[in-house]
């Protein structure tokens, strides 16, 4: 438990809704919540002038999402903030690649892990009784001989899940806030004691008690980083098989498509430039060298902006159509059209421009290495 003295009030909510009796801060500026979110949601200190850069960058995104919105009161506040203020910022304001988070290390130089290392299985969760219960029965038959499942609850309310929270034998972690991916999956690994940490969605169904098995065999490899796995739609056609970046931006190469139909070669084993955080293996080690999942990106792109990271410091990215998940895929909160969405995408364009700017040899279905 993370012990200090709190010498703000607005702070003191924050930290109390977030189970975290005191820290020691000094303010109530957007830096300061940027601090105490991180000291929340991971195991290690970061510097002040980068929790500055990264508050402005906050600051920035906010901004953007309302000047955008569709909510005319969002638009009225900031235009009568930049009247008042006289500040701009706007997108252009960002600096190409800044608020990027740094990481602790950037060595792919870690031993290969046991043949049965402890396996952590991070789930978060809100509200939708059903998929939890599915995705935990799925896990009791889980054949792993060393397993342990971190529930995150991000709030839920509905009745029948607060039952099976309050019954379930696993660790339940709560962080009742907006939502923000990173933020509840960091705060999971945190709290989990694997070798391997396994983010999962609530809105996977477990096929095969072995399902872990190719997997970790692949995350506990020397220089492994995130590692993904073939996950279908209820109707049996392609959701996931690894990530690219396409014309668009990040895409599902084959996305729909039935796997009867779809070459065999394309969704084949082998490195990828990204994979999705619905399911996704990796070391806590190298996790946490990596900086862990970056909060900024609220929403979307955080699972790419991870494994773009991992490629960028000398770790592999690998995909495995060895296991094989049912993906209800937003079934839990709903398709990505949220405004957060945009901010998300607003900085992933900026950090990674370079990366954005040219399709990578995955979307055209080539089987060799992604990236030069």
């Amino acid at each position: 438990m993370r012990l200090g003295v709190v010498e703000s009030p607005g702070l003191t909510a924050l930290l109390e809704r977030a189970g975290v009796p005191v820290v020691r801060l000094t303010g109530d500026d957007a830096t300061d919540v940027e601090h105490v979110s991180w000291m929340i949601d991971a195991p290690h200190a970061v510097p002040l002038e980068v929790l500055h850069d990264r508050a402005q960058l906050a600051d920035v995104r906010e901004r953007e999402v309302a000047a955008r919105s569709r909510n005319r009161l969002r638009r009225l506040i900031l235009r009568t903030r930049r009247a008042v203020f006289g500040d701009g910022w706007d997108a252009a304001d960002i600096p190409w690649s800044v608020g990027r988070r740094p990481p602790v290390s950037a060595a792919p130089t870690l031993p290969a892990l046991s043949r049965a290392p402890r396996v952590s299985v991070v789930v978060p969760t809100l509200d939708r009784p059903d998929l939890l219960a599915r995705v935990l029965e799925g896990l009791a038959t889980t054949t792993w001989p060393d397993l342990e499942v971190t529930i995150v609850d991000n709030g839920s309310t509905d009745p029948d899940a607060q039952s099976i929270l309050a019954a379930t034998h696993h660790r339940v972690e709560r962080l009742p806030i907006g939502f923000n991916f990173p933020r509840l999956v960091n705060r999971g690994a945190t709290a989990s004691t694997g070798e391997i940490l396994v983010f999962l969605n609530n809105d996977i169904e477990i096929l095969d008690p072995r399902w872990l098995e190719p997997l970790v065999t692949l995350a506990a490899q020397a220089g492994s980083g995130p590692v993904g796995c073939l996950l279908t739609y209820p109707d049996e056609t392609i959701q996931h098989c690894g990530m690219a970046i396409g014309p668009r931006g990040p895409e599902h190469p084959l996305r729909g498509v039935s796997k009867v139909v779809a070459p065999a070669q394309a969704y084949a084993a082998g490195a990828r430039t990204g994979v999705t955080g619905a399911c996704l293996a990796i070391r806590a080690d190298v996790f946490w060298a990596l900086g862990g999942f970056d909060p900024l990106l609220k929403r979307d792109f955080n699972d790419i902006d991870l494994c773009l990271r991992a490629w960028e410091a000398g770790y592999r990215v690998w995909y495995t159509p060895d296991t094989e998940l049912i993906h209800h895929e937003s079934r839990s909160r709903g398709p990505a059209t949220h405004p957060d969405t945009l901010g998300d995408w607003l900085i992933m364009r900026k950090r990674w421009a370079d990366a954005l700017s040219r399709p990578d040899k995955w979307w055209s279905l080539d089987t060799s290495h992604p990236r030069d």
